[in-house]
């Protein structure tokens, strides 16, 4: 997986954009789905009633964040698994509010462990960068993150995040960053986010950047705050990544379809 793209607008809205293409040993498959929701739910601490028995935990916090990977698909999978279990259930401190940063630190555990066990345990590179937001529960704006990993001499690799500054921009990670980037610069649209869209595009069908490829994914923040992927819609064809969710295996499947947003691209 080789080329995720962020977007901050002009209103200072935030977008996640990416191909739908996962390498491997040499050989790639448009089957990749990398802009992904994350739930992030925190409770207060817990109380007891009368009688001393524990009450319902309150909640303080419930939103869908989002997740815009690149990288190892395989280790982008095994980092999501343990986001999605550690995310859904968090608890604060008493009397402690928490910010979008510390949500990140929070992260970063878990992204610097499971990155340092797969290289040094499986010998091969299995890391992921990726970008991550989602609205701060104390300044109630949504707010952009980087992780990134990177080869260092001492310890092998250092994981490292930082927020993003507010301003609009564009900003992308992956092995096609360079080409994307190449490309963005002489693009010439109305908003970033159709030059971003548009870039992207154009490096997708390029074939000779063949780690970048497959269907365009997109997510944005609804009013409410919670992050909404997108998939894309070409004539009668309907991609959640690399799979038509309206072709035939998919559709015919007794009484069950599957539910998603669409972008026509």
């Amino acid at each position: 997986m080789t080329l995720c793209v962020a977007v901050i607008d002009e209103n200072e809205s935030i977008h996640m954009l990416s191909d739908s293409t996962a390498t491997m040993n040499g050989y790639h498959s448009e089957i990749a789905v990398k802009v992904l929701p994350a739930r992030v739910r925190i409770f207060d601490p817990q109380e007891t009633n009368a009688s001393g028995d524990p009450t319902v935990l309150p909640t303080y916090f419930d939103k869908n964040y989002g997740i815009c990977f690149s990288g190892s698909f395989t280790g982008m999978q095994i980092l999501k698994s343990y986001l999605d279990i550690a995310l859904a259930s968090i608890q604060r401190w008493p009397f402690y509010d928490v910010s979008f940063s510390d949500i990140c630190s929070y992260v970063q555990n878990f992204y610097d462990e499971v990155c340092q066990r797969l290289v040094s345990e499986l010998h091969v590179d299995l890391t992921v960068d990726f970008f991550f937001s989602g609205l701060c529960p104390t300044a109630k704006v949504v707010k952009l993150a980087q992780f990134s990993i990177s080869q260092n001499k001492e310890d092998g690799f250092e994981t490292r995040w930082h927020v993003l500054p507010p301003q609009p921009s564009i900003y992308e990670i992956g092995n096609g960053d360079k080409a994307f980037r190449d490309v963005l610069d002489s693009t010439f649209c109305s908003s970033l986010l159709s030059a971003a869209h548009a870039s992207l595009g154009r490096v997708i069908n390029d074939p000779s950047i063949r780690s970048v490829g497959g269907n365009i994914q997109y997510g944005r923040f609804d009013e409410h705050g919670d992050f909404e992927t997108f998939g894309r819609l070409s004539g009668h064809r309907y991609y959640i990544g690399g799979v038509d969710i309206n072709g035939r295996p998919h559709s015919d499947r007794n009484n069950l379809i599957t539910r998603y947003s669409f972008i026509e691209s």
